[in-house]
């Protein structure tokens, strides 16, 4: 088994043998196989999709069965019978010729942040999905969420320890229609822009209290801040469903939030030596440059002090 780079994501590839090879030896087979990968099917289908003979179609596809290319995903009910739909063993092949090449960095799977992700990633499958808040005025507040686009951050350092080629994004007014309320799943923004930050506050280690708008403070066991530079990276049990975990990476203004996120990139230096249970960190952003912009982060408080 060897894993291969696309995108800047990594993916799970089985070097070629012989007979593989053999078996791919087919303009046709090739593109039944990238068929596949897109979505699962069965010969019939692909048969008209291609423009030729079922029987030709079953022919190629018992040859990528017998080489183990593809494999049997599911079975659905047709008129007349039933369809057998079939899937690639693999999400890639590759032709290793044994020879030493270049070495590149790949992406760092530290276990203590693979502990940390769980259950949210478990054995490399994304089991939940981010929370932005809307940009539309929405919530008893009616503000609109300005950090959406820090969510390909989040997602980037998520797609580092899973398989998943889409990580999936919902906005929160999205989970709440949907109510989707029970699953793991990252909350990126506070209170004041995210109702599903404001929905779970009270059940971080860490919270925003809600005596006063705009509710800039940020408390903590031992402290209290209000700092608009003031980010926190939390986990906890989800109250809905205790085996389901959340977690939030926000801020008291969008300079804490973006800090949030910068040291979300860092999470194994952020997180390590961690097990199991609630986690939080708290960072101070900075502005090394003095472009107005977080740059950086400072670590000034974690649950594990």
């Amino acid at each position: 088994m060897v894993e291969f780079l696309r995108d800047g994501k990594l993916f799970e590839a089985r070097s070629l043998s012989e007979e593989e090879l053999k078996a791919l030896d087919s303009d046709l087979r090739v593109q039944v196989l990238k068929s596949l990968s897109e979505s699962s099917s069965y010969p019939a289908q692909l048969a008209k999709d291609f423009d030729c003979s079922k029987q030709k179609m079953y022919y190629h596809f018992e040859q990528l069965l017998e080489a183990g290319i593809i494999e049997k995903d599911y079975i659905e009910d047709k008129s007349g019978g039933e369809a057998i739909y079939y899937t690639p063993t693999k999400r890639g092949y590759v032709l290793d010729l044994g020879g030493e090449g270049d070495s590149f960095p790949v992406p760092d799977r530290n276990q203590d942040v693979k502990d940390f992700f769980k259950p949210l990633i478990q054995d490399s499958e994304m089991n939940g999905f981010v929370v932005v808040g809307s940009p539309d005025q929405h919530g008893p507040d009616q503000v609109q969420a300005l950090d959406g686009h820090l969510a390909g951050e989040i997602c980037f350092k998520l797609g580092n320890y899973s398989r998943k080629d889409k990580l999936v994004t919902k906005l929160d007014t999205e989970v709440v229609n949907e109510e989707l309320f029970e699953t793991n799943m990252v909350i990126l923004g506070g209170v004041l822009t995210n109702v599903i930050a404001k929905r779970f506050n009270e059940s971080f280690p860490v919270n925003f209290p809600r005596e006063e708008f705009p509710y800039r403070q940020l408390k903590t066991p031992r402290s209290s801040f209000t700092d608009g530079e003031i980010g926190v990276i939390a986990k906890t049990s989800n109250p809905e469903i205790r085996e389901n975990k959340i977690f939030l990476v926000a801020g008291i203004q969008s300079k804490g939030t973006k800090a949030a996120v910068k040291a979300f990139q860092d999470l194994e230096e952020i997180v390590e030596g961690y097990s199991a249970g609630q986690f939080y960190a708290v960072v101070r952003g900075l502005d090394l440059n003095s472009d107005g912009e977080i740059d950086d982060y400072k670590v000034i408080e974690t649950s594990e002090q």
